[in-house]
């Protein structure tokens, strides 16, 4: 088995129909990130996704990654920042990606989490959202666990936008 039958399920696990799309990268107070666990029957080491959904008729990108950050995980962010767009090719059409970076994400309500995943997933795939440390993220992204190309590009601009932020915790 191999990344692009992953891509395939990742693809109708967010059921991606419309033209744009949004990928969320998010961290909390203690500065690590929240990333979905995501594991693939047959391999053996585990990989991770972010928050990525469509942008409803009318919704505008930055409400659709409020969203479903808050639908995926059970989190909201007070600070929501744009990374840009990218356009990428799904499915044999081109989709507009917009990145975002949520800061100070915390806890908002019991709904998202196992229970909204497995509406996407089998129980054996289901899984909490997990906050790492940033190193460890860094770690991760050289070894290949974000299989999603979208998903290693918002990772990086965001930790470029992190590296960035003049906060002593940060270090």
């Amino acid at each position: 088995t191999g990344w692009p039958t992953f891509l395939g399920l990742y693809s109708s696990m967010v059921h991606i129909s419309q033209a744009d799309i949004v990928t969320v990268f998010a961290t909390d107070d203690a500065n690590q990130a929240l990333v979905m666990p995501f594991y693939v029957q047959g391999l053996h080491s585990s990989s991770y996704y972010l928050p990525t959904a469509s942008v409803a008729v009318g919704q505008s990108p930055r409400q659709a990654a409020q969203d479903e950050l808050i639908k995926l995980t059970g989190y909201t962010a007070p600070r929501l920042q744009n990374l840009g767009r990218i356009l990428v090719e799904i499915d044999k059409r081109v989709a507009t990606t917009y990145l975002f970076f949520a800061e100070q994400a915390n806890k908002a309500s019991a709904m998202g989490t196992a229970a909204t995943t497995k509406t996407f997933l089998d129980e054996r795939a289901a899984a909490k959202p997990k906050f790492i440390a940033i190193p460890a993220i860094r770690n991760l992204l050289e070894e290949d666990a974000f299989p999603v190309e979208i998903h290693r590009i918002a990772i990086t601009r965001a930790l470029q936008t992190f590296d960035q932020t003049p906060d002593p915790q940060h270090a």
